[in-house]
């Protein structure tokens, strides 16, 4: 009889314990909120004046500069045989507007282009950029303004070959702003 007893009291003592555990281990879940808002950038990127090298004799050959290191550069610089005369050199003028206001920007210029006029060509290389404070976009650091707005301008060299047919020659450049 005594063990029956003892086990009674153990089962009633174990069932205690339990429930004693339960009642602490008694737990209220809940859930929090949260939200984000992405941006991206839904610019717009215009040219304004497109980018002239003028008039020129090609001479013996050489390159014409249009000054790109000056924002809204007009001048053009030639190089060996090349003879400037006259006409309108000046930069290719960008407008970007609509960008995310006070955040980085880059600008990134092609290595090269090319002008054709019919089956003559002529290559356009060492592209360089200006915005409205004299600062490089096509390296990190440039920041667009409160606004999100920003104006630059593009110049580059256009080498000559020797005796280049007359003519107007044309092309297209790429430039790319990532924002």
């Amino acid at each position: 009889m005594t063990f029956k007893t003892t086990m009674l009291a153990g089962s009633a003592a174990l069932a205690l314990a339990i429930g004693a555990t339960s009642a602490w281990a008694a737990s209220t879940a809940g859930t929090g909120t949260a939200s984000g808002t992405v941006i991206g950038s839904t610019g717009q990127l215009n040219q304004v004046r497109a980018l002239s090298f003028g008039n020129f004799a090609a001479g013996a050959g050489g390159t014409i500069t249009v000054d790109g290191a000056t924002f809204n550069g007009n001048t053009a610089t030639v190089t060996g045989g090349v003879v400037a005369a006259g006409g309108s050199p000046n930069t290719g003028y960008f407008q970007f507007s609509g960008g995310i206001p006070s955040t980085a920007y880059t600008i990134v210029l092609p290595a090269s282009a090319t002008l054709t006029n019919g089956g003559n060509t002529l290559t356009m290389d060492t592209f360089v950029a200006r915005d409205q404070a004299g600062f490089d976009p096509t390296i990190a650091g440039a920041t667009l303004g409160g606004s999100g707005n920003i104006d630059f301008t593009v110049g580059a060299t256009l080498n000559v070959a020797a005796a280049a047919p007359a003519g107007t020659y044309s092309g297209t450049y790429n430039v790319t702003l990532n924002n």
